[in-house]
């Protein structure tokens, strides 16, 4: 079966001024670096990395708010990259958003109704009853009560307005939507609702969802599979599970280690990092994470290492992948 989304060898370079008022000239940034990664109907995968690691300009580049120096994005067998006009507008139907802020990203001087509308208007879908049929439909998916229709979203709460922006995206009947740090502004008892809300939807719908996200509390339970990412590029990936309880690249062995434990008495095996993460527009020759790495040797410093395969659908760069892997997802007492 075509897969919803499919990433390949996806590339972004941002060219950053030097020095005061840029009399030093221009350096490359590179944000993301050789990407591949595949998401199918009515599944999760999570991106999550450290802040600058890339996992944003991804889904920029996959709703096409960012253009790729390199790469394809595949969404339902089609080239996205490669449409332009009244294809591209068509094809952005396929694929919506769902983003952090959700009091930023809502017309403030819009009713409910008419932020929910706006796709169905934007893409000429049915006419005006239909269009109110669907809206009403929607508020009732996402939990909304019907008096909520001409509320402004300043008159809303943020879990609400949340809800609302989710109503939004699914308006236009979607196969892919991203969610950028959907949660992360949201109270802990909202984060949850609206978690379990995300997936009752996959469910109902088929939509697959490529989740940004920095908290793996948060990953674990909506995600089926999980993308590390470091310096722009993907460390490792595979099934959540397996991830969570063998990570083989020690940089996913000191994210899952930094999780708050549950409970006073629960003991993580912890794998530290040491030092600061480099610059994006000077990074490291060879491995990019050798600068932090307690198990960097001399092939560290020479080549990059390749994705390669730890086990069933799940890979790690390392050079010392084998002589790495250990259990932490397990806790003792």
């Amino acid at each position: 079966m075509t897969p919803a989304l499919e990433v390949a060898h996806l590339s972004k370079t941002f060219a950053a001024r030097r020095g005061p008022f840029g009399l030093l000239g221009r350096r490359v940034v590179r944000a993301v670096e050789d990407v591949s990664f595949t998401v199918e109907a009515s599944r999760t995968l999570a991106l999550v990395g450290e802040s600058g690691c890339g996992k944003t300009t991804i889904g920029r580049m996959v709703v096409r708010l960012a253009i790729p120096n390199a790469g394809s994005i595949t969404v339902e067998g089609e080239d996205f990259t490669r449409l332009s006009g009244e294809a591209l507008r068509r094809k952005r139907q396929r694929v919506q958003m769902v983003f952090q802020d959700p009091f930023a990203c809502l017309n403030a001087r819009m009713t409910a109704e008419a932020i929910v509308a706006e796709p169905l208007v934007n893409f000429g879908l049915g006419d005006a009853a239909t269009r109110r049929r669907r809206v009403r439909q929607l508020f009732d998916q996402v939990g909304l009560p019907q008096t909520f229709l001409d509320r402004l979203p300043h008159h809303m709460s943020g879990g609400q307005r949340q809800r609302l922006g989710i109503a939004r995206a699914l308006a236009a009947k979607p196969a892919v939507i991203v969610a950028d740090e959907a949660v992360a502004a949201l109270d802990v008892s909202i984060r949850s609702q609206i978690l379990n809300l995300l997936k009752d939807l996959q469910r109902e719908t088929g939509v697959a969802y490529l989740f940004i996200s920095h908290d793996l509390s948060v990953v674990r339970y909506l995600a089926d599979e999980i993308a590390v990412m470091y310096l722009g590029r993907i460390v490792e990936k595979g099934p959540v599970r397996s991830v969570f309880d063998t990570p083989a690249h020690p940089y996913t062995q000191a994210l899952i280690g930094a999780i708050p434990a549950s409970h006073p008495r629960e003991r993580r095996r912890r794998a530290l990092l040491d030092g600061e993460v480099p610059s994006a527009a000077a990074l490291p020759i060879g491995c990019p994470f050798r600068t932090r790495c307690p198990l960097a040797t001399d092939i560290c410093s020479r080549e990059p290492p390749p994705l390669v395969t730890v086990r069933h659908g799940h890979a790690a760069a390392c050079h010392h992948i084998h002589a790495n892997e250990m259990t932490t997802g397990g806790t003792t007492t």
